[in-house]
């Protein structure tokens, strides 16, 4: 996933326009990138990366937050990509969180990883 010291990623998520106008020049050629649709306005232009137009926010909202908006790309880019599985972020959220502060959100968390899952299983950009 794209950071500040990738220089050419293979992937990005994208939940802003500034995002977008930073990540898209500079993602590999065949790259993936996943697009919050409900925060980005602008169109990826180049035609040489697969894209994922995605309403993150407004399924996070329709989920009970607007929080959740990162963990649907998370689970959107899992599903989209080889990296790791969709399963494998459940697995890890409920290790990592279970008995402590985070218990709570685990249920929100994993309907979020299955909403973007869903999401780009239905895609037909």
């Amino acid at each position: 996933i794209a950071g500040l010291g990738a220089e050419h990623p293979e992937a990005g998520i994208i939940m802003g326009d500034l995002a977008l106008k930073t990540l898209e020049k500079r993602v590999a050629e065949g790259g993936l990138l996943f697009v919050d649709s409900s925060l980005v306005t602008d169109r990826v232009t180049r035609g040489d990366v697969r894209v994922y137009y995605l309403p993150a926010s407004e399924a996070a909202q329709k989920l009970g937050s607007h929080r959740a908006s990162n963990m649907i790309m998370l689970g959107a880019f899992a599903a989209g990509s080889d990296v790791l599985s969709p399963g494998f972020l459940e697995e890890t959220l409920e290790k990592r969180l279970t008995g402590g502060r985070g218990e709570k959100f685990i249920p929100l968390n994993k309907a979020a990883i299955r909403e973007g899952s869903r999401l780009v299983v239905a895609y037909e950009g």
